[in-house]
Formats: C-alpha cells, structure tokens, sequence
C-alpha cells in the first residue's frame, strides 16, 4: 500500500514497478545468501533486517492515513515547480509528517488560512483561463 500512497499520480505506475522489481531482487539476494548459510544466521540476520526495516520506516515514512492523494499530487506540483516553501496545505501538517520530515522543520510551514486564500487564487486563475481558451457565447468555427 505504500508506494501507492506516496508516489505523485503521474508516475505512481513506474515507481510502483520500481519498489516491486526491488523487493523481488531483495528476495532473490536473501535466498541466495541463505543457501548457504547456517539457521542461526539466518535467524539473527532475519531479526537485524526486521528492526532496521521497522526504525526506517517510523523515521522516514510518512503518515499518510486520512490525508487524500489529491492533495499530495498538489504538494507534489509545488515540489516540481521548485516552490514548496509557497505550500502551506495539509501535506505539510505535521501530523502526517515523518519523524525525519518534522525534525527537518518541514511542518512549521503549515498554514490552512494561507493555504485556503491559495486556493481560491488558483481556482480563479484557473476558471478565467478556461473562460479564454473557448467563451460560451463563441460561435463554432464553421458558422464565421
């Protein structure tokens, strides 16, 4: 369920593809190194994997329950555009920040008040550029 909450939308497909061809390449390797190794090994190998698996995942995943994908895909335009201080939305809230995110300072840009006025600016801009692109009350090509 993870890379299909924190991937962008427009390449959530291709690196979806990325983290199953890893974890298949991953499992090849262990089965490999295993083989050859003794119960014990595999035993506190095993056990060392889990618990660094499970510390990277609480400092650097970030929690993403209730927080809809639309709004990461806005946060992620920001981060293309390279204007993510101007993002003040719920993707930057540190409750759904990581450990790591919030020890960088990432949510001490959350502002819902700014976002809100941000939002309604883009949808205005938006509407008005629709409107120019093709005016109702224009006539269809073939009648001028």
């Amino acid at each position: 369920m993870v890379p299909g909450e924190v991937f962008p939308t427009d390449v959530r497909a291709f690196f979806h593809g990325i983290s199953a061809a890893t974890g298949k390449i991953g499992a090849i390797a262990a089965s490999q190194v295993f083989a050859t190794a003794s119960i014990t090994t595999i035993f506190y190998t095993s056990a060392g994997c889990g618990f660094f698996g499970c510390l990277f995942t609480w400092l650097l995943l970030p929690d993403t329950t209730g927080l809809d994908l639309g709004e990461l895909d806005r946060f992620n335009r920001y981060l293309l555009a390279g204007e993510a201080s101007k993002y003040h939305g719920e993707a930057v809230n540190p409750l759904y920040l990581s450990v790591f995110e919030r020890l960088l300072g990432y949510g001490k840009q959350y502002d819902p008040v700014k976002d809100e006025a941000h939002r309604r600016v883009q949808l205005e801009t938006s509407v008005r550029k629709s409107m120019k692109a093709r005016p109702f009350d224009a006539p269809p090509a073939d009648e001028k």
